[in-house]
């Protein structure tokens, strides 16, 4: 759904129109951060410690991470329109690096020369401000899962997603449309995922009320356009659609792509934009971007990210045992 989105939204395209009709990258990131909520508080409550539970979330997320950083500094160093002595010289080649090593990509998510005249923006991989806010859902996992065990799991969850609910309110309120998009606004998607993982087999018996209530909220929300309905019937469907369905057992054969797919679509779009020839070929030029970013995530799975899983000292169980554990 990102990808799809950002053929519309980076290009303009008239022939993608039709995209945000059926699909928003908004939408797709409050599920990833619904899905985040289930399985980053299972992490830690199926890790013999913090330190563990630490580590399994840097193997995950930072291999890959490095790379698509790589991986855009030599897409700047062949497509800047600088000299490329000049372009690695730059300080702002480096406060690029320095920011997005940190996750603070919004502070220089540019490169000299590079997508200055892509008709949108000359961001260099804007998907990856969703990163820090998984970064700090990886921290805030351990306080709520502390807290949880204190006050009560539903108690501390509904406080967390009422609290979080009406930070959001105020922050559209007031038009701080950036605000609304950070923590702690997300927490109540957040929140939902984790009430999942805590109450799987609860929620596993009443499925079919689950799908129900997901179905009626989202709709209410179109009707209302009250946050409250919107967060409830997106958090719920995604995981009626992630834990209802039936489950194939067994590892993935052929990889988990999802997250290459996240980190490195971007640049290439901006490439073919810069190029001139997606707007020559709009079409053709999605068609082959698909599969140069398939290419990509497969590379990227299996020379990057699945080396680091594997050498983890403690490998987390699969989610079918976290959960029926739960």
């Amino acid at each position: 759904m990102v990808v799809l989105y950002h053929f519309c939204d980076l290009s303009g395209e008239p022939v993608f129109r039709w995209v945000p009709l059926v699909c928003s990258a908004k939408l797709a990131v409050e599920g990833f951060f619904v899905m985040s909520g289930c399985l980053i508080v299972a992490s830690y409550e199926n890790s013999s410690s913090f330190m563990q539970y630490i580590e399994k979330r840097a193997r995950r997320i930072l291999p890959a991470y490095w790379a698509a950083l790589a991986f855009t500094l030599l897409i700047g160093v062949c497509f800047t329109s600088l000299p490329k002595a000049a372009f690695l010289e730059s300080p702002a080649s480096w406060k690029y690096v320095l920011s997005n090593i940190t996750f603070l990509n919004f502070i220089h998510p540019t490169l000299p020369g590079l997508f200055t005249n892509n008709p949108v923006m000359d961001s260099v991989n804007g998907s990856l401000w969703t990163i820090k806010i998984e970064i700090m859902f990886y921290f805030f996992a351990p306080l709520l899962v502390y807290i949880c065990r204190r006050c009560g799991r539903w108690q501390t969850l509904a406080g967390v997603f009422l609290l979080s609910l009406i930070y959001k309110s105020i922050c559209e309120q007031f038009h701080h449309d950036s605000l609304a998009l950070q923590l702690p606004a997300q927490l109540g998607f957040f929140s939902i995922g984790a009430f999942v993982y805590y109450y799987y087999p609860w929620f596993v018996k009443h499925g079919k009320p689950f799908w129900i209530v997901a179905l009626f909220s989202y709709a209410a929300y179109l009707f209302t356009d009250w946050m409250f309905f919107r967060v409830i019937g997106i958090s719920l469907f995604v995981m009626c659609v992630g834990l209802l369905f039936p489950i194939r057992k067994g590892q993935i054969r052929s990889g988990d792509f999802s997250y290459g797919v996240y980190v490195f679509h971007f640049p290439v779009i901006q490439i073919f934009l810069a190029v001139g020839i997606f707007h020559r070929y709009p079409l053709l030029s999605a068609g082959l971007i698909s599969v140069i970013v398939a290419c990509v995530s497969f590379a990227s799975w299996h020379l990057v990210e699945k080396p680091y899983l594997l050498g983890s000292r403690a490998k987390g169980p699969m989610v079918q045992s976290v959960m029926t554990r739960a």
